[in-house]
């Protein structure tokens, strides 16, 4: 499947297309593939949120579902300079503990 529309990229998201900054994602199987032409120092992070929304939708299409699909995502940059953000989610973390706690309250 490919998202290439804006209502696409808007429903898939959650953003509307002025956000994406020209992002273009192509879900084939479990690949979610990000072209990125400008590092974005919370790319993983952004990455996180697409894989979220993925998976929320595939849970509302298959609501008797007790597993989660497999998401690989991978980032398609071209740069003279190359890439110089973060490849790891762990990496955005600063390792202080949290002020205080937000949970379910479960």
């Amino acid at each position: 499947m490919r998202v290439g529309d804006q209502r696409g990229r808007e429903r898939l998201t959650g953003q509307r297309p002025e956000e994406l900054d020209q992002v273009f994602l192509f879900l084939g199987g479990d690949l979610l593939f990000e072209h990125q032409s400008t590092v974005d120092s919370l790319m993983s992070f952004r990455l996180l949120r697409y894989e979220i929304r993925i998976r929320e939708r595939w849970l509302r299409d298959n609501p008797g579902a007790h597993r989660l699909p497999a998401i690989l995502p991978v980032v398609l940059h071209h740069s003279v300079d190359g890439w110089t953000g973060s490849t790891s989610f762990e990496d955005l973390l600063d390792g202080r503990p949290p002020r205080r706690l937000v949970g379910s309250g479960a």
